[in-house]
């Protein structure tokens, strides 16, 4: 149930923000989220930081509810803000075919690539 509100909520509080891509919505793709990571202007800068640090948190959040499996990644504690966008822009311009996907997908999958669970 728990997992039923928190999908509605952030459909809700979310629902202006999205953008038809190709008939899947989405807020941004990876090739927008690529294109504001490496900008030099400080507006776009701090448009990428927050918005890894808001995937990184609602991944966190999904994986404490049990929607996505705990050991997706496994960050070190003294991560920054700086080195995700990093570890992004290093996943996104290694893998120029996804840049038309999700662009929070494509966090997810560098922070697998990067920080992997020793299993």
């Amino acid at each position: 149930m728990k997992k039923l509100i928190a999908a509605i909520m952030v459909t809700l509080a979310s629902g202006e923000l999205f953008a038809e891509n190709g008939g899947v919505y989405s807020f941004l793709t990876a090739g927008q989220l690529l294109q504001v990571c490496e900008s030099s202007e400080p507006f776009q800068y701090g448009s990428c930081l927050n918005y890894l640090a808001g995937t990184v948190d609602t991944l966190n959040m999904l994986m404490d509810m049990g929607a996505v499996t705990d050991d997706a990644y496994c960050l070190p504690s003294n991560i920054t803000q700086t080195q995700l966008r990093f570890v992004t822009i290093k996943h996104l311009k290694n893998n120029p075919e996804l840049l038309n996907h999700i662009a929070a997908d494509q966090v997810a999958m560098a922070l697998d690539e990067a920080f992997p669970c020793n299993k």
